[in-house]
């Protein structure tokens, strides 16, 4: 039989070493002492197989009232943890170390500090047997410890994984009152993850009054906040109807949102729809919906590698928006003859702007050409004019640092009655004076008032 060796961690002793305790007769004996004086401890056995590498293979949680007669111990746990030599455990439990002493040593400190009530060890201990990581999952111990860490140490984390549990105990009494307590909780507490697990559990009791349309609004508010898992429960509220008139625009949308955050579900399912045309329009839409959002979003702005994926893939399903946002976008970083080709798979679907820009010479750069594009489509000079385009190509050229641009964008707001564009026009021809450009210098000289 392989040697078990027991540790005892008094609570009283924080800074007190373990101590290890072999035999059955002295560890019957510490076990009684300890309960003769109504002390509080937690016990953990280790157990070493002799082939194998380090991970916890088996873990047994029992609550000590219900091994002992002494019903005063009310926050006492007994812990039985195989430690076997199989795959790494991880090093907020054990640490770094590959010594097996030293790993025990580690994780009975972690132990340690949640039995004298250290908030962060007893919360961590209880989150981990709720995933069940590097821990067998035991959610009557995970409750345990986590509601201590609510009660005792308000600690408002650990109100969405009590969530959690009880979401996924169906069976238990009041279950959806209780899932619904600490969910709400955690929502208070503005924990997103909290969001989804609300939609997820109205989804799932359908027959509760206005159930499906509060699981649509918690699904809509988790995937607002990029929460991946919703994003794939909203694509599928509205590509199956349910609750609302079907929408499969709206259904990959939100589906090419779960996918560029990774999902691995939404990823297959796109992969396995584009085959179908019908089907490889819509998607190809999304995915340049899906940049908008991130272009206009203050969180996902900066997600560059995001949008680049998105901006690429939607060009590449022919989108034509997408291939001008490509073709600019290598323009711009100096690739020219990479961006030829998208300007040209533009061209050929009759954009005047792709046409424009596969026209122009290598040596005009980008700055300039987004310039002349605005002013000859301002003018209708070899182009179908067109005003709206006109200006956000000249605002583009502007923000590039084009002195001409600052110019034109002048004479264009001051030219209109509106007092705010008026101001906005002297703005542009204050650069351009600053530059000399022209006569925009004597131009705001005449705007001044006396």
């Amino acid at each position: 039989m392989d040697q078990i060796q027991p540790f005892y961690l008094p609570l009283s002793m924080p800074e007190m070493e373990p101590l290890e305790i072999t035999g059955t007769d002295i560890l019957t004996k510490e076990i009684k002492k300890q309960w003769k004086n109504n002390r509080p401890f937690i016990l953990a056995l280790y157990h070493e197989e002799v082939n194998s590498s380090h991970e916890f293979s088996y873990c047994s949680v029992f609550n000590l009232k219900e091994l002992c007669v002494n019903p005063n111990i009310t926050k006492t746990f007994f812990f039985v943890l195989h430690l076997s030599k199989k795959s790494t455990v991880s090093n907020h439990y054990i640490g770094s170390s590959r010594n097996s002493d030293e790993r025990k040593t580690s994780f009975l400190n972690f132990i340690l500090k949640a039995a004298c009530g250290y908030d962060s060890s007893i919360y961590e201990l209880g989150k981990a047997f709720v995933t069940g990581e590097n821990v067998i999952q035991n959610y009557k111990l995970a409750k345990r410890l986590l509601k201590i860490s609510v009660e005792d140490h308000q600690n408002k984390k650990a109100c969405f994984y009590l969530g959690y549990i009880y979401k996924n105990s169906p069976h238990s009494k009041d279950y959806f009152n209780k899932t619904l307590k600490w969910l709400s909780k955690a929502v208070d507490n503005k924990d997103l993850r909290a969001f989804y697990e609300m939609g997820l559990l109205y989804y799932n009791n359908p027959d509760l009054p206005n159930a499906v349309e509060k699981s649509f609004l918690w699904f809509l508010k988790a995937a607002e906040n990029n929460c991946e898992r919703s994003q794939v429960m909203l694509s599928k509220v509205y590509k199956n109807g349910i609750g609302r008139k079907q929408d499969l625009e709206k259904a990959y949308y939100w589906l090419v949102f779960a996918a560029i955050n990774e999902n691995n579900e939404a990823e297959i399912y796109i992969q396995n729809k584009l085959d179908n045309d019908s089907d490889k329009s819509l998607i190809a839409n999304a995915y340049y919906e899906v940049l908008l959002t991130f272009e206009n979003h203050t969180r996902l702005v900066f997600e560059y590698e995001k949008k680049k994926t998105l901006r690429e893939k939607a060009a590449k399903l022919g989108h034509l928006e997408a291939q001008l946002l490509v073709g600019e976008h290598l323009y711009k970083n100096g690739s020219y003859q990479e961006s030829r080709y998208w300007f040209k798979k533009a061209k050929e679907q009759g954009s005047q702007i792709g046409a424009f820009f596969y026209l122009q010479p290598e040596d005009i750069p980008y700055s300039k050409a987004v310039f002349l594009l605005g002013h000859n489509l301002k003018k209708g000079k070899n182009i179908i004019k067109n005003e709206e385009n006109a200006i956000k190509y000249l605002k583009k050229a502007a923000k590039l640092g084009s002195t001409e641009a600052h110019y034109e964008l002048g004479l264009y707001y001051c030219s209109t009655f509106d007092i705010k564009k008026y101001d906005l026009g002297l703005k542009y021809l204050e650069v351009a004076a600053k530059e000399n450009y022209k006569d925009a210098a004597s131009i705001i000289a005449c705007h001044m008032p006396d």
